[in-house]
């Protein structure tokens, strides 16, 4: 989606985590703002968001960073800020246990 930080106040991560090996540095973090400006098609609706995230750094061999990788769940982000509504759950999905034959006690 790319939604972040663009369009965001008080854009911040909070680190929990971080190790190296091999020239790589993982991070996890969750990030933490306010949705405050209309773009990429979403409107500013001032509320906060929460968002857990994993990043992997690597850097070239005179210590500049060269590669960066993330995972971020914007969907839930999406959702906190109201764009769109969350989906509410199935009751129950179309067929579960249906066939299903319980075990016998022995």
């Amino acid at each position: 989606m790319g939604l972040l930080p663009v369009g965001q106040t008080g854009h911040r991560y909070e680190v929990h985590d971080d190790f190296g090996a091999d020239g790589k540095v993982c991070i996890r973090a969750t990030a933490n703002g306010v949705r405050t400006s209309d773009d990429a098609g979403v409107a500013a609706t001032d509320l906060p968001y929460e968002m857990a995230t994993l990043h992997v750094y690597q850097g070239d061999e005179t210590g500049v960073l060269s590669d960066h990788w993330a995972c971020r769940d914007e969907l839930e982000v999406m959702y906190q800020i109201g764009a769109p509504e969350r989906p509410e759950p199935p009751k129950a999905l179309p067929g579960a246990g249906a066939n299903r034959q319980r075990a016998k006690p022995a």
